[in-house]
């Protein structure tokens, strides 16, 4: 019977490793344990004073980037992934208030930049992530909104990184 070889050499290729792509390596500087301080700013640009935790680990054999996201009041959790067909990154976030939220982009400039995928609701509205100033035991992240489909952005949200000490 002809099924049966070519299960056990479909079931030997999936079972073969594949080593994450080299661009995986984009987000090394996330990989650890932080703490977070910063601001949020409400509409009318009030701050907010911000402290969180962050533990963000490789798993799936390096090619996921998990994070876990503690602030008094939101727990999350993101997956990020680097796909190559697609030359991007895809990240999928969650939270305990039933926050969900899908962002793609790149690394470029020395800044990784994620955006929120388009919305059939709010074709014009956006958000994305910065960070920046990445340093080996720090950096800086942004969270930026538009209302105008990208052509101007406020920041909403931001948080220092300084990595925790062990």
């Amino acid at each position: 019977m002809i099924i049966a070889p070519l299960l056990l050499s479909a079931s030997v290729a999936l079972a073969q490793k594949v080593e994450p792509p080299v661009e995986t390596h984009q987000f090394d500087f996330w990989v650890g344990e932080w703490k977070c301080s910063g601001d949020s700013y409400g509409p009318d640009g009030k701050a907010t004073r911000t402290e969180a935790s962050n533990t963000i680990t490789r798993d799936l054999g390096g090619h996921v980037v998990r994070e876990n996201f503690r602030m008094n009041g939101l727990n999350g959790s993101s997956v990020s992934v680097y796909d190559p067909s697609a030359k991007l990154w895809r990240q999928t976030w969650v939270d305990d208030q039933g926050g969900y939220i899908a962002l793609t982009g790149s690394f470029e400039g020395g800044k990784m930049t994620l955006t929120t995928l388009p919305r059939p609701d709010r074709p014009k509205a956006s958000s994305r992530m910065v960070f920046s100033n990445i340093k080996a035991d720090s950096f800086d992240w942004d969270w930026e909104t538009s209302r105008d489909a990208g052509r101007t952005w406020k920041l909403a949200w931001h948080l220092h990184y300084t990595r925790a000490k062990t």
